[in-house]
């Protein structure tokens, strides 16, 4: 990786960080490919885990600008109340396992119990798609290549909290 112990990125990633604060529709979602998409778990969900995650690791250097934190965890907060509230059309279980991991994420960094309240409505709503056969629904069948997705965004979670019916999921879904 060309990106390897570059300091670059140590100034580059707070910049698309704060650039990120800038985009966002004033519901809390971000757009993928058109304008005013507001898109659900695919932009919105996959920018707040990144973002996230990408504090978790600037702020566990030390290296988080301090006078940008009220603004990131405001934006934080707003995406993941979008993810809590919002849904979509069709049934994909990896969106909604998708969900689960950036509303777990924002609680995990801003320690707000509502939004551990939300993890546990997207769990549920995740859950009710998952079959005792160890496959999740998307659209109207199995889809191996989705349900591989379905356990990367579920692990993640799982290494953070250690919930049990994210490994009974997962290992129903690797049998």
């Amino acid at each position: 990786n060309i990106y390897y112990k570059q300091e670059k990125i140590r100034e580059w990633a707070p910049a698309g960080m704060r650039f990120w604060t800038k985009i966002q529709h004033n519901d809390g979602s971000f757009d993928e490919f058109y304008p005013n998409e507001r898109g659900w778990t695919g932009p919105t969900g996959f920018l707040l885990y990144a973002m996230l995650k990408s504090y978790m690791l600037l702020e566990k250097q030390g290296e988080f600008p301090s006078d940008f934190k009220e603004q990131f965890f405001t934006t934080c907060r707003k995406a993941a109340d979008y993810i809590i509230k919002y849904d979509e059309h069709g049934v994909l279980a990896n969106h909604h396992a998708m969900a689960v991991l950036p509303v777990y994420y924002a609680y995990h960094v801003l320690q707000q119990k509502d939004l551990l309240e939300g993890y546990e409505k997207k769990l549920e709503e995740f859950l009710s798609y998952h079959t005792k056969e160890g496959w999740s629904l998307e659209y109207d069948g199995a889809d191996i290549g989705y349900l591989s997705a379905t356990v990367s965004f579920l692990g993640k979670v799982y290494k953070l909290n250690g919930d049990e019916r994210l490994k009974k999921v997962m290992d129903e879904s690797v049998e």
